[in-house]
Order: structure tokens, then sequence, then C-alpha cells
């Protein structure tokens, strides 16, 4: 409750008051426990969607230079909501820590020419095929040559991204595809593809495998469970 009026105060008019008060709160911060910490974070970064740009640039600064990884992610979740994102902050960020949060930041935000740059780096921070995905549909904007690379890393976010930029899949590779990514969990993001390429042999192809994906499954399940 009092966060709330400290926060509609600040709305009203940012006094030296409020000044104090942050500059108190980063103070303490490094005296915490992990339980002070948490508390901390939240109050500073809901502060930080109320506060003027300098002060909010202070506060996510303080964020993204944390030691701990959930202070570190209340950063990357101030900062990625600014249209004049303090990208300095963000690549000093990634140099120093490598983080998930921060490639993501990254990708959504940063210029083509960095992403093409450092996009092996980047691929290494992440673990699922939409933000692979992600990453090279931007970077096909300028280098769509480079989209054979995602085929070596992830076939099915490979088909969604020329979907998505409407380019060609000779149907060929299209059915290996299919034949190798039957048991895939996202296997419906494929046909999806498929059906957004107009390839309809393929996806004829993928009904006459229906059966032995079922067998398949079924199998997975028996193994899993020892049935």
């Amino acid at each position: 409750m009092a966060l709330k009026k400290v926060c509609a105060d600040i709305d009203d008019s940012f006094a030296g008051c409020h000044r104090h008060l942050l500059k108190d709160l980063l103070a303490i911060f490094s005296e915490a426990d992990s339980r002070g910490r948490q508390s901390l974070g939240y109050c500073l970064s809901t502060i930080a969607d109320h506060v003027p740009a300098a002060e909010r640039r202070t506060i996510q600064e303080f964020f993204l230079t944390s030691k701990y990884i959930g202070i570190r992610k209340r950063g990357y979740k101030s900062i990625s909501a600014d249209t004049d994102m303090a990208q300095d902050l963000v690549q000093k960020a990634w140099d120093r820590f490598a983080d998930p949060e921060c490639a993501w930041v990254i990708v959504k935000a940063f210029p083509i020419e960095f992403l093409v740059l450092h996009r092996a780096e980047l691929a290494t921070a992440f673990s699922e095929g939409w933000q692979f995905a992600r990453l090279y549909l931007r970077i096909a904007e300028s280098e769509p040559n480079l989209l054979d690379e995602l085929r070596n890393i992830d076939e099915i976010s490979y088909c969604y991204v020329l979907a998505k930029l409407d380019r060609k899949l000779p149907l060929k590779e299209a059915v290996k595809i299919v034949d190798k990514n039957l048991g895939d969990e996202r296997f419906g993001l494929l046909v999806w593809s498929l059906g957004r390429l107009r390839m309809w042999e393929a996806l004829q192809h993928v009904e006459s495998q229906l059966p032995a994906m079922q067998e398949k499954r079924l199998a997975d399940m028996r193994a899993k469970y020892g049935i």
C-alpha cells in the first residue's frame, strides 16, 4: 500500500524526497539477505516504472550489474519495456554474464548487424526453437543466406522461418525433415509451416506417416511407464 502511494506521488511530481528514497533503497541492498533482496528488487522495479528516465537508467544499471540472476532478470524486464533502450547497458551485461534473458533482449531490439556478427554466441544462450526462429527471422532481413545455419540447429524452426518469409522449400528436403522429426512435440508447427508454404504433397506424406507416428508414441509411452 505504501509503495503504491509512493508511486502515485512520483507520478504527480518527482521530488527530492523521492530521490533520497531511491538512493537509500539502492544503498541498503548490499546488506540485505535473500528475502530482503527480493523485496527491495520488487520495490525498485515498481518504482522504475514511475521515475524520470535518468533515475530509471540508474535502477536498470544497478540491476544489470548485480551478481544475482534474479535481480538481473528484473533489469532485463525493465529495460526491454523502454522505447529508448540503453543498449550499452545491455551489451555490458551480455559481455559479463551472457544470460539467456539478456540474449533475448538483444534479439528483439538490437540492430541486425549486431545479431549477424554475434549470432553464434547468442544461439548458445537459447534452448527453445522459437528463440532460434526469432533470431534468424531478424537476421534473414539482411542476410537470408545464413538461414542454412538454422537448418543445422533446428529443422522445425527452419521450416517455420521459411514459411514466415514465404521462401521455397524443396519437396525432397521437406519429406526428409518430416521423417526425421515425427516424434518431436512441435510436429504440429512443422505441419503448419508446410501448409503455409502450400506444400500439399509434403502434407500428403505427413498423412501417410500418421500410423507410424502413433506407433512410435505408444512405444515411447510403454518404455517410459514400463507397460
